[in-house]
């Protein structure tokens, strides 16, 4: 797509039968219809988990020398007793600050009657990695953990120079008790983004028509197709669209 085109976008079974003498007469043609009938019926296709942890807000950005917060966010889980989050950063551009425990568990704590457990954070700013645990203690009575969305951690991140960085779930770890014992949540974890300047898609310091040329040619894209473009794909929705254009336009000329 044209940078013309963007500008102007932005703008604006088998069943069963009784034994019979027939029975050993089968012929092998009808035998291997019928295996290859067996064979080739589609198998139970287990859906993903519903259960997300991700970060908002989704990009992020700030100025050098300043700091930004990214909340660690969780969505649809049930009966969460537990979690560990670690996540890894370039630390040339960001180093982390401080990483607390969020609203989700303790919320839930305070209703039952029981408190939290945090761990850490642990912080590397060298290598480049936070890590933090937080769980119910005591367990409550009778056994139950928090339901729905919402906050379990809040980084924050001071920028050190501008650049593109993935905020990634290196680790994260979900927990329920079924039985007295600790239970692994099925789960996906969605990274995050910081990037100064926003839209700076080709990492060249500016916010500028280049940019808008390689949006261009992803533009209309979603994951898993060939001309989807990960880093066009500036909200990290899996698709490059309206959305990762008016970022750009919002930002265009910044450095």
């Amino acid at each position: 797509m044209k940078v013309e085109n963007l500008i102007n976008i932005a703008n604006p079974c088998i069943n069963k039968r009784e034994e019979s003498p027939m029975r050993e007469k089968l012929s092998p043609l009808l035998m291997l219809t019928v295996v290859l009938a067996i064979l080739l019926t589609p198998k139970p296709v287990s859906s993903p988990p519903t259960t997300v942890v991700g970060t908002q807000p989704l990009p992020s950005t700030a100025a050098a020398g300043t700091n930004f917060n990214v909340n660690v966010t969780i969505a649809d889980v049930q009966n969460l007793y537990g979690w560990e989050i670690n996540m890894t950063f370039n630390p040339t551009v960001l180093n982390v600050v401080d990483m607390v425990e969020g609203a989700f568990l303790l919320d839930f704590a305070d209703l039952v009657g029981v408190s939290t457990w945090p761990l850490g954070p642990l912080i590397d700013n060298d290598v480049g990695w936070v890590l933090m645990s937080n769980s119910l203690f005591p367990l409550p009575d009778p056994p139950d953990g928090a339901d729905g969305s919402g906050v379990l951690a809040t980084i924050t991140f001071h920028v050190l120079t501008k650049g593109t960085v993935p905020l990634h779930f290196s680790e994260t770890k979900l927990t329920t008790n079924v039985g007295g014992l600790p239970t692994p949540i099925l789960h996906t974890a969605r990274d995050g983004f910081f990037q100064l300047p926003l839209g700076d898609i080709n990492s060249d310091g500016i916010v500028a028509v280049k940019d808008l040329r390689i949006l261009g040619k992803a533009y209309g894209s979603a994951l898993g197709q060939p001309s989807y473009n990960p880093n066009a794909d500036l909200n990290k929705d899996d698709l490059v669209n309206r959305s990762d254009l008016i970022i750009i336009r919002s930002n265009y000329g910044k450095t």
